[in-house]
């Protein structure tokens, strides 16, 4: 493996230009910052790196991600990188008015990405979107408050992320000098059981909150909704799916699916279109309570090898957790997160 270092205008730094890595580590994620720390042969002196890659001994990248000037400590050089996505973590001006269910999600995400230019023309990095995967999909009204607003554009896409269930990836064309982020799909699945895998601290938890009550300041009836969070991590209005038995009863089609004792949360607001978006991300934050990892040298690992942050995980028969982070080292590490942990509830 070797590392190059790059300017802003991907122009390779330093005489050498490549350089031999003696060890590295990246923590991919999902839904937040990816992690990269590389250390190997000290580069040349006076130079201000933009961008970092780490190639594989055929050249071709792994990751790519901003630099910062190199640590050199005993002739060795150490880069603490920082993700790509970072970038996006910023405010700007976010215009959500006139999307409907007619829309693609890619419809969604562009009104997003356009904030980065609201009041700053020159973003400094030149960006190129890749909505092919999410052209498939198409907006829910519900997942958005239809408002222009000055928001962070990073936390506005992790709430269109977790709804949809998508992730961003960057990487870069060097020929064009562009920064190319692509929406990624979680459309993959596969089944395991955490036992095969020799996983021991496993724990079912429970969810903080499984219900919501939304509406205007006054709860009118008028204006409230009831939101479920239901057991196969689903988020469902409560007025969507009422149907009458033969007896004339009023059942609810999700019945069998909502989590019982119900933990309630109350949302109230003067729009009651904001409390019914503000229900639905409440909700969507506490779907994967729980967590675990598996070691792929463990039995049965390799099985997992394959696995990308784009699977979702079906454990055994009784739950869907997403793929949250894969670590992988130059020691043949190869670690998956499967799950996340997030305002929980310990019962």
């Amino acid at each position: 493996m070797f590392y190059v270092l790059f300017d802003k205008n991907f122009v390779a730094l330093g005489n050498k230009k490549t350089y031999p890595v003696e060890s590295w580590s990246l923590r991919k994620r999902a839904n937040e910052f990816d992690e990269l720390k590389i250390t190997g042969m000290v580069v040349d002196s006076n130079i201000e790196p933009v961008y970092v890659t780490l190639n594989d001994d055929n050249g071709h990248i792994k990751y790519i991600a901003l630099s910062g000037n190199p640590e050199i400590k005993d002739g060795k050089a150490t880069i603490n990188a920082v993700d790509l996505k970072t970038i996006l973590n910023t405010e700007g001006v976010i215009d959500l008015t006139g999307l409907t269910e007619l829309n693609t999600l890619s419809d969604l995400y562009t009104k997003v990405f356009a904030g980065l230019y609201s009041h700053n023309k020159n973003f400094g990095y030149s960006l190129r979107f890749d909505f092919l995967e999410s052209d498939t999909l198409n907006v829910d009204p519900t997942s958005i408050v239809a408002e222009i607003s000055v928001a962070n554009i990073w936390k506005t896409i992790q709430n269109v992320n977790a709804f949809y269930g998508t992730f961003l990836e960057f990487s870069a064309n060097m020929a064009t000098k562009e920064l190319i982020i692509t929406v990624k799909r979680i459309n993959n699945r596969i089944g395991i059981n955490p036992d095969d895998f020799n996983v021991l601290n496993h724990t079912k938890i429970t969810s903080g909150t499984n219900k919501v009550v939304a509406g205007d300041k006054t709860l009118t009836a008028a204006t409230v909704k009831v939101y479920y969070l239901l057991n196969d991590n689903t988020v469902v209005d409560q007025g969507d799916a009422n149907y009458f038995d033969t007896n004339g009863v009023i059942l609810q089609a999700h019945e069998g699916k909502i989590i019982y004792p119900a933990k309630v949360k109350y949302i109230q607001e003067e729009d009651p279109m904001k409390a019914y978006t503000k229900a639905v991300e409440e909700l969507m934050k506490q779907r994967y309570n729980e967590e675990f990892e598996i070691d792929t040298k463990s039995k049965l690992g390799y099985l997992l090898k394959d696995v990308s942050l784009s699977y979702e995980i079906e454990v055994a028969n009784y739950k869907k957790l997403p793929v949250s982070e894969i670590y992988e080292s130059s020691k043949g590490e190869r670690i998956i997160m499967i799950g996340k942990l997030e305002e929980l509830s310990w019962q």
